[in-house]
């Protein structure tokens, strides 16, 4: 196994770097521009507010502080200068995670990963699901903050002649995995909180046959989707897209648009179990790591 090298940090700094420019220049450029036409569905402020909110969702990829939020969804109606610098930007991620992948690369944990490791990362916040030497290459690069999923995120650039977009929800069932009494307490050795650890371990330990198999449930959220029509050499073609964020259109005015509010976060979804869910209990038996016991078995 190769070991992290001065030559590992200067690459991820390089490309931090340049990924730190282009997202300057995007937002430079979007600001400069306004007010371009936009729809901000989710955004709550001033219209006039609306370019630098845009401009800071597109260009985002550090975490956030508590109570900062970002606009998460809406099209914008971009220059060719935009254009530009939005693939500029998207090209710059790209070299960013590779930079990222090959530090990840030189950890066994990553070469070697188990189930249990997949689940811990499940179960955990997302800097534990770093490796030790991403996260010392982070740390030596004083980029510990950057959120990792926005720095790799594409930003979609839609085709022209866009005649209409309408937003809508995919909705994403629980996802559940099989997990061992031995994965559990596994799982339960690795938590941070020593009070928590033992707490988790004790209930574990009271449960009197060892051989029990838990349910590691994981509710996944609803997915942004979009049904778009354009107008492709004079055939009007229509195509369903994932949707991530503020999405941006070449065309110098808004087409029709459709958009509908997560039905999860206006109390639209019903609490309905599908059929895996009808095997485990509701309420999780050890809720820090997301373990339902079965009913036949509890």
């Amino acid at each position: 196994m190769s070991e992290l090298s001065a030559i590992h940090i200067e690459e991820l700094l390089c490309s931090y770097k340049t990924l730190e420019l282009n997202r300057k220049a995007l937002a430079t450029s979007i600001l400069n521009e306004a007010p371009q036409a936009m729809v901000l569905p989710t955004y709550v402020g001033n219209i006039s507010g609306e370019p630098q909110a845009a401009a800071e969702s597109l260009t985002e990829i550090w975490n956030l502080d508590p109570g900062e939020t970002r606009a998460d969804a809406g099209l914008l109606c971009a220059s060719g200068l935009v254009i530009e610098k939005t693939v500029d930007l998207n090209e710059s991620k790209k070299r960013f995670q590779q930079a990222v992948a090959v530090i990840r690369a030189l950890s066994s944990d990553a070469a070697k990963k188990s189930s249990i490791d997949k689940l811990m990362l499940r179960a955990l916040s997302d800097n534990l699901g770093r490796s030790e030497e991403l996260k010392q290459a982070l740390a030596n690069a004083h980029i510990s903050r950057l959120n990792l999923t926005r720095c790799y995120r594409q930003i979609r650039i839609l085709p022209p002649k866009l005649e209409s977009i309408s937003w809508t929800w995919a909705k994403s069932h629980s996802e559940i995995k099989e997990v061992s009494m031995t994965q559990a307490l596994e799982m339960a050795d690795n938590l941070l909180s020593e009070e928590t650890r033992r707490q988790t371990i004790a209930a574990l330990n009271s449960i009197t046959n060892k051989h029990e198999i838990f349910a590691h449930k994981k509710d996944k959220p609803n997915q942004l989707r979009a049904n778009i029509v354009f107008d492709d050499d004079g055939l009007r073609k229509r195509k369903a897209i994932t949707i991530s964020g503020i999405v941006l259109c070449p065309d110098p005015a808004l087409p029709r648009y459709v958009w509908r509010d997560n039905p999860a976060l206006v109390g639209f979804e019903t609490d309905r179990l599908t059929r895996s869910d009808k095997r485990i209990e509701s309420e999780p038996f050890i809720q820090v790591l997301h373990l339902h016991r079965y009913k036949s078995q509890a």
